[in-house]
């Protein structure tokens, strides 16, 4: 729970922003807006807009029978500088029920562990998948919720 830039769990200064999707769908922007919004496509939901290093992209499906759509899965993108040249260095999908999607071969990561996956770091506690971009963290609950955290000052 955020208010007012104090990070109410732990008492202290927030350190980040946040950005989240969830239901079918609802969105909160960093500056703390709320939006609805129902779309059958995929989106961008937050990049990098100071060196373009990463990308988070949300898939929107139909759910239900009432015309809704939810997010049904996140795609990370991220670039680093290498030798001076822009490369691209991980792309996957995290999936419903938690399965990464890396062109087609399908992987997981267990309870209680991370892994290093196209060198970014995938964590799962049981509750929330979280990919680690080095500018962005990815939470995912396996469902439909997904929040972006920032660091302040990030653009």
């Amino acid at each position: 729970f955020r208010s007012s830039g104090i990070n109410a769990e732990y008492g202290g200064p927030s350190e980040d922003k946040t950005c989240s999707v969830f239901g079918d769908p609802h969105f909160k922007t960093f500056d703390g807006q709320f939006y609805s919004f129902q779309g059958e496509c995929t989106y961008v939901l937050a990049m990098d807009c100071n060196t373009y290093s990463w990308y988070v992209y949300g898939k929107f499906e139909g759910c239900g029978d009432q015309g809704a759509t939810c997010l049904s899965s996140v795609t990370v993108i991220k670039y680093d500088t290498l030798d001076g040249v822009r490369q691209l260095t991980a792309m996957y999908e995290i999936k419903r029920g938690f399965a990464i999607n890396m062109n087609g071969n399908m992987v997981g990561v267990p309870e209680g562990t991370s892994a290093d996956i196209q060198g970014t770091t995938v964590s799962f506690d049981g509750i929330l998948m979280r990919a680690d971009l080095g500018g962005a963290v990815v939470e995912w609950d396996g469902l439909g919720f997904a929040r972006i955290k920032v660091s302040v000052g990030a653009r």
